[in-house]
């Protein structure tokens, strides 16, 4: 698994390094985003393009919105396929559930591993009316306009929402009602993943194909370091063999 450098200090090689991402990027505007919103607007789809296209939105707007569709979701999504294949690799109930035809096992085991792994460590959202909790048996109420920060490895193991050993996995965990079995993995409300059903099915695909290569193990790695930008995890070195 390899991701980008990080930026270096030098400052000549700093500013190139910049100078090749936003060649990048404005390669990906002029070349993918703009062809794109052509299309759309002589003939609108069911996609995220022709969605903006019919509230106004310019063509810059649309561009930043590809981006972080994009980031979003490959980015997080690849760090979580590396954290499901590392503990199928090691732990073969898991593996045995991943190889298994049970799709509803498969995804319950994803979840719970999402749950206890969240790729995203924090999340934010801003009141827009005073809002009233319970914290320790006291009564707090949180002004409009306030940010709130909801630690999302805090909130996944909390034994009032996980009872049975919140912090350790469980493949086939009951809860509650209603209750996200990846809890607030996904986040929570209307900003929700919207990209949480294609991220299960692209880990379920790749797991359960990558699980059936012969002799497959780990030679070394991985590196994993924290990511400051999502606050979370970031695999790296992961490097795997065949014998």
């Amino acid at each position: 698994m390899l991701h980008s450098a990080p930026l270096s200090s030098h400052p000549i090689l700093k500013m190139l390094q910049i100078l090749q991402g936003n060649y990048c990027r404005f390669g990906f505007l002029f070349g993918d985003v703009m062809p794109a919103i052509s299309r759309r607007r002589k003939s609108p789809q069911n996609d995220v393009v022709s969605y903006m296209l019919s509230k106004g939105k310019r063509p810059l707007e649309i561009w930043v919105e590809c981006v972080v569709y994009a980031a979003a979701g490959m980015a997080t999504t690849q760090e979580f396929i590396c954290i499901v294949l590392l503990h199928c690799m090691k732990d073969q109930k898991f593996r045995k559930i991943m190889m298994s035809d049970d799709s509803s096992a498969r995804y319950e085991a994803l979840n719970e591993i999402l749950r206890l792994e969240p790729v995203i460590g924090k999340l934010y959202r801003r009141t827009h009316e005073p809002v009233t909790v319970m914290s320790d048996e006291k009564e707090i109420t949180i002004p409009e306009g306030e940010r709130i920060t909801f630690h999302v490895y805090d909130v996944n193991v909390d034994s009032n929402a996980v009872s049975e050993s919140p912090t350790q996995l469980h493949a086939h965990r009951k809860l509650e009602k209603g209750v996200y079995r990846s809890l607030i993995g996904f986040g929570s409300g209307p900003h929700r993943c919207a990209g949480e059903h294609l991220a299960l099915a692209e880990t379920d695909v790749f797991i359960q194909k990558i699980l059936q290569v012969p002799g497959l193990r780990i030679e070394s790695g991985p590196n994993i370091i924290r990511n400051d930008t999502v606050e979370g995890y970031e695999v790296n070195d992961l490097i795997l063999a065949v014998d």
